[in-house]
């Protein structure tokens, strides 16, 4: 019996990407992924689980990754290593300055190694970046009140009154 030469059937090609810019976007999904599984691992895990292992894999798949860096700076928080972990939220920053987030966590950071001049203007920065994440205003206004200034404290409740009639 004679068989044909088995010949390979093209594949459709689903994609109009260039193979690189679609490997790019599947290492940065990656990232992210890994980022947030850290997250989990260090909130939900006893002593943290794997989040650091996590947390440096999703910095080599995604070095640019706000997610990434954010997981990372939490791994160095949890360790209490604030300086560090205020290195990554200062990166996360500069990668996402619209991410409220990132300026929550520095914020942190700074507060939590002394730094309360810092921490002042991180969530200032935050605020007028990201006006509508709510939890800025809630550490602004309990670091105003640490510190004793009334007036700026007095000055963020109108202004947050602005933006969030509702309540927040």
């Amino acid at each position: 019996m004679n068989v044909p030469p088995c010949t390979p059937t093209p594949q459709p090609c689903w994609s109009t990407a260039p193979c690189s810019s679609i490997r790019e976007s599947a290492r940065d999904d990656a990232g992210e992924l890994l980022a947030r599984w850290a997250d989990l691992e260090i909130r939900n895990a006893p002593g943290g689980g794997d989040a650091s292992k996590l947390a440096s894999l999703a910095l080599l798949a995604a070095p640019r990754s706000a997610t990434a860096l954010l997981a990372s700076g939490s791994v160095c928080e949890a360790r209490g290593d604030f300086r560090e972990a205020a290195e990554f939220f200062a990166e996360a920053v500069d990668v996402r300055p619209d991410q409220g987030t990132a300026y929550s966590a520095l914020a942190r950071a700074q507060k939590a190694t002394g730094d309360l001049g810092g921490a002042r203007a991180t969530l200032a920065q935050g605020i007028e970046h990201a006006p509508t994440f709510a939890p800025l205003w809630h550490e602004a206004s309990e670091l105003a009140a640490m510190v004793g200034d009334l007036a700026c404290l007095a000055e963020m409740n109108a202004r947050a009154l602005e933006l969030f009639p509702n309540g927040m």
